[in-house]
């Protein structure tokens, strides 16, 4: 065995609480102890008196440090509700228990220095005994039920004072060259160490992120909910981090998607029961990981059946069609207008009407139309012969869904609802035209993450909710979280629900039941990797935030999380881009012309930007070659970065008004017109 011991701070070290502060942790505790209907003023009168029996408790201590029992022997319990203060010295030790989790990285560095054979020791200032912890340590795999634990509140001295190394380091009958401390505070951990000559290493990772800071920096009363959102938060990423290439991933997910969609899918579950709801189907494919969080949330919490439905827009919108005309084929000029992109909508191939094509002109299929070959190209598919081959295809598509709606409990007695992230209600316009043609008076709504003002009537669609909705008219900053939310809506998409199979292109019998027909993925293994990574993590959280009373108080939460959208989507770090490079994003319903989500931006695209801030260009968003602006920003030459910054603070000082109030100054200073 190696002579080295290495010693290890225990919390925010090795364990990490799923509370940002320790104050926390007393919040919930009196709501644990406190009767149900326990005022805002009582809990917090409970954690005052907790709070001041450990300050009394110190104040009254000749050594450093102190023990659970002698807080506990100052402690007065709220006069009204008569809880012993044993009883509730047990419920803080069991809450402490079932409050840690694992901090992956370092549990990794220990067992690779088991392996090496050397020994390990944990060292903490703290006031739970040391049975306790060993106990936390032991059930979280870090800890070996022989390794030794040092904690200042049974033997009186601390790491920062200095005296608790002075005591390990006589105890272990070792030199303090022969000890090695890891730990996160920067005095006690590292500073005093180092003055007595012991090794040390710094842990910074269970500090609050960019990301977690943000949200605690959300003021509201209910400030239990907030910390209770950013240690899930927190504890989730330092649970699966593992200090790999992975890990600027899992922290994506853990601050900024995971709140998000769990926050959502709690209050779809919330609002359908209230609303009577029966059945909610999850809609393929961004709703495969919505359902997945709705079956953990809903093994806590009432709510309806939930099911998987398989749907896109290419096998919805086409057994809609009775007629072909440009108002039935409203989302047929929608993106790419290359006929073979166009009649692949319709279940058609070039080939089968080329002759009609030839007669119209249109003979490069594969090519952008221009508005008069958009106009040729109506004239092909509203010929007689050409619009009776589509209706033929839209009645056996139609045939073939609703047999599948029919399996999957659409039609049975009951209110039904269709959940998917959004935007423009085409999609449930499409089951609801479905439903009227059956004359049937069945009804279905929809809860959706986001509704974009370009979105269908409700008249049409039937009625619906959204988490997010789109401003109507114009004038709120485009940098607010409800409005940079829909300038990226593709980016959140297929960052934030991408799913492992591929898109549903229609339906087929087999043996007795319907079956989806899925599109094909190319092998993929960044995307199979991140699909598992990206659903393994917001599991994870759904599975904490389920066990909190976070799971009933869903209605702020919205207000937490956005602010760390709006920060990854408009100030994302160039690691953060870097790992979405592989990922590519399609124009339509069929995902033709896909292009990068991100990539490095070059003098070509400052000159074509320039040229949108001076008006000289028309907007373009495909044809630029990528769609998340900031991400391709983040990862260009840092002179690009300038060039860009300044256009954004140039536009967001001309829609603040700044332009008008600059010629206003300069008018009254100088009496002459600004041109």
């Amino acid at each position: 065995m190696s002579s080295m011991v290495y010693a290890f701070d225990v919390f925010d070290t090795c364990l990490v609480r799923i509370f940002p502060r320790p104050e926390d942790l007393f919040f919930a505790l009196a709501r644990n102890l406190l009767p149900a209907a326990a005022s805002s003023e009582q809990i917090s009168e409970f954690v005052q008196q907790r709070i001041y029996a450990e300050q009394i408790a110190r104040q009254s201590s000749k050594k450093e440090d102190i023990s659970l029992s002698k807080i506990y022997e100052s402690f007065d319990t709220v006069p009204h509700c008569g809880i012993d203060p044993q009883k509730v010295m047990a419920a803080e030790i069991a809450l402490e228990i079932n409050s840690v989790r694992p901090v992956r990285v370092i549990k990794n560095r220990i067992d690779q220095l088991r392996h090496l054979r050397h020994r390990i020791i944990f060292i903490s200032d703290m006031y739970l005994p040391s049975p306790i912890i060993k106990i936390m340590l032991v059930a979280r795999g870090i800890a070996k039920p022989a390794d030794p634990i040092y904690v200042s509140g049974e033997i009186g001295l601390t790491k920062h004072s200095g005296n608790l190394f002075n005591y390990v380091v006589e105890h272990e009958n070792i030199s303090v060259k022969q000890l090695w401390h890891t730990g996160d505070n920067p005095y006690s951990d590292v500073i005093v160490p180092s003055r007595l000559g012991i090794k040390t290493s710094y842990f910074q990772q269970s500090r609050l992120n960019r990301y977690e800071r943000l949200m605690m920096s959300h003021r509201d009363p209910k400030v239990t909910q907030t910390s209770q959102l950013v240690g899930i938060s927190r504890s989730v990423r330092l649970q699966l981090a593992a200090g790999t290439g992975d890990d600027d991933l899992i922290h994506v997910i853990s601050n900024v998607i995971a709140p998000l969609l769990v926050s959502f899918v709690a209050w779809v579950l919330h609002d359908a029961r209230q609303q009577g709801v029966d059945r909610l189907y999850f809609v393929s494919r961004d709703g495969q990981i919505l359902l997945k969080i709705a079956q953990i949330l809903a093994q806590h919490m009432p709510a309806p059946e939930c099911h998987y439905l398989y749907g896109s827009r290419q096998a919805w919108f086409l057994p809609t069609v009775q007629h072909v005309n440009r108002a039935s084929l409203d989302w047929l000029m929608l993106h790419s207008r290359a006929p073979r992109h166009l009649l692949k909508k319709l279940c058609l191939t070039p080939e089968e009407i080329s002759n009609m094509l030839i007669q119209h002109h249109l003979t490069d299929w594969d090519s952008q139309l221009n508005d008069l070959g958009v106009e040729k190209f109506w004239r092909v598919i509203e010929h007689p012969t050409v619009a009776n081959l589509i209706l033929q295809r839209a009645a056996e598509a139609r045939a073939s869904i609703l047999s599948y709606l029919e399996q999957e409990g659409i039609l049975d007695p009951g209110k039904a609802a269709l959940v998917d992230v959004g935007w423009t209600l085409k999609s449930q316009r499409a089951i609801s035209l479905l439903l009227r043609s059956l004359s049937m008076s069945k009804a279905i709504s929809g809860y959706y993450f986001g509704v974009s003002k370009k979105r269908v009537s409700m008249l049409d669609s039937g009625r619906y909710k959204a988490y997010l909705l789109e401003p109507t008219i114009d004038g709120p900053p485009w940098y607010l979280p409800n409005v940079v939310l829909f300038r990226y809506m593709g980016v959140f998409e297929q960052l934030f629900t991408m799913a492992d199979h591929g898109s549903t292109i229609g339906y087929q019998q087999k043996k007795h039941s319907m079956e989806p027909i899925l599109a094909d993925i190319p092998p993929n293994a960044q995307r199979d990797r991140f699909v598992s990574t990206l659903h393994h993590v917001i599991q994870t959280f759904a599975v904490e935030f389920s066990k909190t009373s976070l799971i009933n108080q869903y209605e702020g939460l919205k207000q937490i999380t956005l602010p760390t959208l709006n920060e990854f989507l408009l100030r994302p770090t160039s690691s953060e881009a870097e790992i979405f490079k592989w990922v590519t994003i399609g124009e339509d319903q069929n995902e033709t012309r896909c292009h990068p989500l991100v990539r490095p931006l070059t003098y070509m695209d400052v000159v074509y930007y320039l040229g949108r801030v001076l008006h000289l260009r028309e907007a373009r968003e495909f044809r630029a070659g990528y769609a998340w602006w900031e991400g391709s920003i983040a990862l260009s030459s840092w002179w690009i970065k300038i060039v860009f910054r300044l256009a954004f603070k140039m536009i967001e000082f001309r829609r603040a008004g700044g332009l008008l109030k600059l010629r206003s100054w300069w008018w009254k200073r100088t009496g002459k017109e600004i041109l």
